[in-house]
């Protein structure tokens, strides 16, 4: 692979299709941020054909100050959801420490899997199996932890209670647990929401598959969902529908359900950020449609519900 340099990674722009107002303090840009993650945000612009077995691409005449407002846009966007996923996180930690600490099971029943997992879905071994591995795996959180607290609790045991336990865990590994969860801790948990047992799961994995990709400094603006959790009605409403009446896949899907979550855990947490670069995001039809609305209207509107 060639080397380029700062102006050579512009004139690459160019020649591809991209506008320049100033190319030196474009190309300034690029010493700060890189090529390939301009490239990654220019990708929605960009239109793609195969000539003689090579991929050719076309900007159409797109100005680098857009991408690069739009580079800014989505890491602002990043950084708010993390935020708030931050406490949907505690919040689902702690309801689960709450539930699982209860005088059913006490401070370390949570250990004995049996005792709080669904015993019809899951055999035995398989619970005994999962016990194990998730015991080996947290004494290998306990020994990396600075915790003081911790480290006073484990006078007692060698485990830490579970409300110490859940916060070792990532949102990954809280969810893996979830799965094993009896039915009817599971729909306390969710009860605890608003949400069915399903509902929640689904749309918890949602949350953190964005958590990740935000996390990973990705592009999560023109992120597209696979498996599609459920929207609630007064929010589909707003949202762009394909032909055969399936909603769309993209980012406000996710957004949604942080701020549904949001509203639930923290009815007073600021929202602002989150809606001004929805704004900012949505100026006009096209880039409302990219964003998953049905059109900027439509996003006015649902801005005025969060």
């Amino acid at each position: 692979m060639e080397h380029l340099n700062y102006q050579e990674q512009m004139s690459k722009f160019i020649s591809r299709g991209m506008k320049s107002n100033n190319f030196e303090k474009d190309s300034k840009k690029l010493e700060s941020i890189s090529y390939y993650k301009l490239k990654e945000t220019a990708q929605v612009f960009a239109k793609t054909t195969k000539i003689d077995g090579e991929l050719e691409i076309d900007y159409q005449g797109i100005y680098f100050d857009e991408v690069l407002k739009r580079f800014y846009q989505d890491k602002n966007l990043r950084l708010h959801l993390l935020h708030a996923i931050e406490e949907i996180e505690i919040s689902i930690k702690t309801k689960i420490a709450y539930i699982l600490g209860r005088d059913t099971y006490s401070a370390y029943g949570y250990l004995d899997f049996p005792s709080w997992c669904n015993r019809e879905n899951f055999k035995r071994f398989e619970l005994a199996m999962e016990e194990s591995t998730f015991k080996i795996k947290l004494l290998k959180k306990v020994k990396n932890s600075n915790s003081s607290e911790l480290q006073i609790k484990l006078k007692e045991n060698i485990f830490p209670p579970i409300w110490l336990a859940v916060n070792l865990l990532t949102l990954g590994e809280i969810i893996h647990l979830l799965k094993y969860m009896s039915n009817k801790n599971l729909k306390l948990l969710a009860n605890e929401y608003g949400m069915t047992p399903n509902d929640f799961l689904a749309k918890i994995r949602c949350i953190h598959l964005v958590r990740n990709i935000c996390a990973h400094n990705s592009s999560v603006v023109d992120f597209k969902i696979k498996t599609m959790p459920p929207v609630m009605d007064r929010i589909e409403e707003y949202l762009f529908h394909f032909s055969d009446g399936k909603i769309t896949n993209r980012v406000i899907v996710p957004v949604s359900i942080v701020i549904e979550f949001m509203k639930i855990i923290n009815p007073n947490y600021k929202l602002s950020s989150i809606k001004k670069t929805i704004k900012s995001l949505c100026q006009n039809e096209f880039k409302s449609k990219q964003f998953g609305f049905k059109d900027r209207e439509s996003c006015e509107l649902y801005l005025k519900t969060v």
